[in-house]
């Protein structure tokens, strides 16, 4: 530990606040935590647009991947948090919400490809249906189109009965929610649901006891964490890749470039910072903060009034 006290020493020394965070937190968390950046897609389609990535964009990051790093199943990081492990691994788990219909052409190929293991939440009250609560307004999974995802080897994981926020349910409800996509996804699959998305990344204290007291064994959040603990099992962080991410922000994300703001979104919610409009996705501040230059303008507007 003195090499880590001599190096926080240095950094708050002759470092400045853009550097000392990330700097910081990479020390410490890579002694306690164990390194893995999960990603969030939710739809793939022929051009990119409102929850959705272009094909040629997915290919592109599927390819690096590929070759920088080592794609592992969601089943092997949950078992390795649980079995203690902790450092750097050259380590990502991809994720896809929602489960929109347009995986089936525009992604499984590309997956099947390079043999990339991966995890789907599903809505079952909603499979064949459309998505009334994206603006996107995409058509979601069949049942035989998620039987053939589980064919070729995708996880397949619950997002709600409904897709609702659970943070604002009764307690009844939440539990109707979370048991009953389980029970009716075990039904339809024949084996064991383990895995659990929130919908919008939405949790707090409540929905994660219910969580784990209707049988999952960890459930995923959003936010922009790399590095995972058992002790948040049921609060793993994910990073949303959005339709305007290009190979050079996506090589960022995945490299810890963007961890320091969930540290910078813990600040804020202390009133420690300046608040801004809370995000209601994927875990309020920490969620959908993404660099492309449409929301850049729209933070400068906001903060020039």
């Amino acid at each position: 530990m003195q090499l880590n006290r001599c190096a926080i020493k240095y950094l708050l020394a002759r470092g400045n606040s853009l550097t000392i965070l990330p700097c910081l937190m990479e020390i410490i968390q890579k002694r306690y935590a164990l390194r893995c950046v999960i990603l969030t897609y939710h739809g793939v389609g022929i051009k990119s647009g409102p929850d959705q990535v272009s094909v040629s964009s997915f290919y592109e990051q599927m390819a690096y991947l590929y070759s920088h790093y080592q794609v592992i199943s969601l089943d092997r990081l949950v078992k390795a948090l649980l079995a203690g492990e902790r450092g750097w691994r050259p380590w990502v788990v991809l994720t896809f919400d929602d489960g929109y219909a347009n995986l089936i052409d525009n992604a499984l190929p590309i997956i099947d490809r390079y043999k990339l293991p991966a995890t789907i939440f599903v809505v079952p009250a909603w499979l064949g249906k459309v998505a009334v609560w994206s603006k996107s307004g995409q058509k979601l999974l069949t049942l035989r189109q998620l039987s053939l995802l589980a064919n070729h080897g995708f996880e397949i994981g619950s997002h709600t009965l409904n897709h609702i926020d659970l943070t604002v349910a009764s307690e009844g409800q939440v539990e109707r929610e979370l048991r009953g996509a389980k029970e009716e996804l075990e039904q339809i699959l024949g084996k064991p649901v383990k895995y659990l998305a929130y919908p919008w990344g939405l949790h707090n204290t409540r929905v994660r006891i219910a969580a784990a007291r209707t049988g999952y064994v960890a459930a995923l959040a959003g936010g922009w964490d790399i590095y995972h603990t058992a002790r948040k099992i049921y609060m793993l962080k994910r990073i949303v890749i959005e339709p305007c991410d290009n190979l050079n922000t996506f090589a960022l994300k995945l490299a810890g470039a963007y961890n320091f703001l969930s540290l910078w979104a813990k600040v804020r919610s202390r009133g420690l910072g300046r608040r801004g409009p809370r995000s209601r996705a994927y875990g309020g501040a920490s969620g959908h903060i993404d660099q492309c230059k449409k929301c850049i303008r729209k933070e400068k507007n906001r903060r020039s009034v």
